[in-house]
């Protein structure tokens, strides 16, 4: 069912020129092998979905659920993180596309694998090799930023506040220009990673999830407001809505949902075996 979902999704709708991967967590309270803690999302505990979205739109892309331990077998060198990216990033290859991603996924290695066809953007964890020691040290002054280049790629780390460093690598925005008050590096990834970030919010805002202890229905509720999200992205680009009206989505959502339980409905109006008033509250 979610090959089928994942390549419907893909299908219909082609990305901007920015993509972003991470990581969207369904809140799940049963027991669960592979359940998964992640204190820096809302939920904290859940399913784990390794999602692609547009920065812009905000449409789901392509996923990879975290239900087995058979995905996590390296191939070759690359790290598990570079094997999601590069599995998620597979059909836009070679399509003139950026991809943003955060600290977890982001390492020199991928940002060479992708150099190939895309572009990347990404924080870089401080103990990921291979660094310099000036490049993580956090003894310097604030809104001190140093660069090192290669032909291919920059990386830059930034005090933004007194002890706080940051790193990011960088393979298509290599001038080491500043914006109004970051460098642009800096704001053009602050731009572009929230695409996974806003579709949780949506999911989470009008949703379908029940209270249940069987992973597999949680999926498949993730998967009803995943759609639901990626089909009132093209309903309001097909009519130029306003941005992501509230009346607008509430509207679609209630009429999708009429629609999807209509024909179920017009079948239990004729049933004999139920109660005369509940086929009259249905007809």
């Amino acid at each position: 069912m979610w090959d089928k979902f994942d390549e419907n999704c893909g299908k219909y709708c082609s990305p901007s020129a920015y993509v972003t991967v991470d990581v969207t967590l369904l809140i799940f309270g049963g027991k669960c092998p592979f359940r998964m803690y992640i204190p820096s999302k809302p939920d904290k505990y859940g399913l784990k979905i390794i999602s692609a979205c547009d920065a812009r739109t905000f449409y789901f892309l392509k996923g990879i659920p975290y239900v087995d331990h058979e995905i996590t077998k390296r191939k070759g060198d690359l790290s598990l993180p570079t094997q999601y990216v590069l599995r998620l990033t597979g059909f836009i290859t070679g399509r003139n596309r950026n991809v943003t991603v955060d600290n977890w996924f982001s390492s020199v290695k991928l940002t060479e694998e992708l150099a190939k066809k895309l572009t990347m953007v990404g924080t870089l964890r401080k103990n990921k090799p291979p660094l310099p020691p000036s490049m993580i040290s956090a003894r310097t002054p604030v809104l001190y930023t140093e660069y090192l280049y290669q032909p291919d790629k920059m990386i830059l780390s930034h005090t933004h506040k007194k002890n706080k460093k940051v790193v990011w690598i960088s393979s298509v925005q290599c001038t080491g220009e500043r914006g109004e008050s970051k460098p642009e590096i800096i704001e053009f990834s602050n731009s572009a990673k929230s695409g996974v970030d806003v579709l949780d919010k949506f999911c989470h805002d009008k949703t379908t999830k029940r209270t249940t202890r069987r992973w597999p229905l949680r999926y498949f509720l993730g998967i009803l407001d995943i759609a639901a999200v990626n089909s009132f992205v093209l309903y309001k680009w097909n009519l130029n809505l306003e941005r992501y009206s509230k009346e607008a989505r509430t509207y679609l959502l209630k009429t999708l949902a009429f629609q999807l339980t209509e024909t179920r409905m017009t079948r239990r109006a004729y049933n004999l075996r139920i109660s005369k008033q509940l086929r009259l509250s249905i007809k």
